[in-house]
């Protein structure tokens, strides 16, 4: 009777440290920094994380379809389509059949699938910290990237106070996450020495203007080539049909894109006295 009740008491105290180290091993999933409540604890199987199929279609925005006959489940979101059999590690994404590393399963009552293939087909990141046992899914896409209209414009008339513009035609669609430079790559067009209104007159005082840097994007224009194109010092003959080759560059900062334009702009001579002497 006593060797009866030692066991039972190592069965329960057994049972409880079990308990304890599945509660304290619980996987947390984040979607979009937000947590997930399971009705069945997500669990690592052969180093996959397994979920309840609900939570695919509920939080993955998908369409689910059990068929309990050949026990498939189809998982179908715009133009993907996965399908999955309980047990068999072959599936089909848009009828092309390929491997996975642990096959669906149904525990207790639940239909569980491998949460990173799923998700990743699907076109969302996941990640895994090991330390914390919390997977992060982000399933919200970086935005397209914003191709740049840029545009030559050449003066009707002398008057119009410049030799070619270089506009960035679509600069309102951008935003301050945006931000653009131009970068003359043959003609020292890139630093230009400016006359200001100074204390004796116009043309008295000048200011530095510098091309080849980042400004914010919402910006028209880009480059104009007026009377002062250029620094004091890399004054250069103009002459008819002359080509200015530039880069446009264009950063999305949120995003870390960079994106490099090549285009070029000729100097027609339409201006009087472009040159000028500062």
């Amino acid at each position: 009777m006593k060797k009866l009740s030692i066991f039972i008491v190592l069965s329960l105290l057994t049972l409880t440290i079990a308990s304890v180290s599945f509660a304290t091993n619980d996987i947390t999933v984040l979607v979009n920094g937000e947590k997930v409540e399971f009705d069945r604890q997500p669990y690592i199987k052969d180093g996959r994380t397994m979920v309840p199929i609900r939570f695919i279609s509920e939080r993955m925005g998908c369409e689910v379809i059990w068929q309990g006959l050949a026990q498939m489940v189809v998982i179908r979101k715009g133009d993907t389509i996965i399908v999955l059999q309980i047990g068999n590690t072959k599936v089909y994404l848009n009828d092309e059949a390929m491997e996975i590393d642990v096959a669906p399963e149904i525990q207790i009552d639940r239909t569980m699938v491998p949460l990173r293939f799923i998700s990743e087909t699907l076109g969302a990141n996941v990640g895994w910290n090991g330390s914390t046992r919390t997977v992060t899914i982000d399933t919200e896409q970086p935005p397209d990237f914003i191709e740049p209209v840029i545009n030559i414009v050449y003066p009707t008339h002398e008057w119009d106070g410049f030799e070619f513009q270089v506009s960035l035609e679509n600069w309102r669609e951008y935003s301050s996450d945006y931000e653009v430079k131009i970068e003359f790559t043959n003609y020292p067009l890139n630093t230009a020495d400016v006359p200001t209104l100074g204390p004796d007159g116009f043309g008295s005082a000048w200011t530095t203007i510098n091309f080849n840097h980042w400004r914010k994007a919402p910006i028209n224009e880009l480059y104009s080539l007026r009377r002062y194109y250029t620094t004091k010092e890399n004054m250069f003959e103009l002459k008819k049909g002359m080509e200015f080759e530039f880069i446009v560059s264009i950063r999305n900062n949120s995003t870390g894109e960079k994106r490099d334009y090549e285009g070029k702009a000729i100097y027609n001579g339409i201006l009087k006295e472009l040159k000028g002497e500062p």
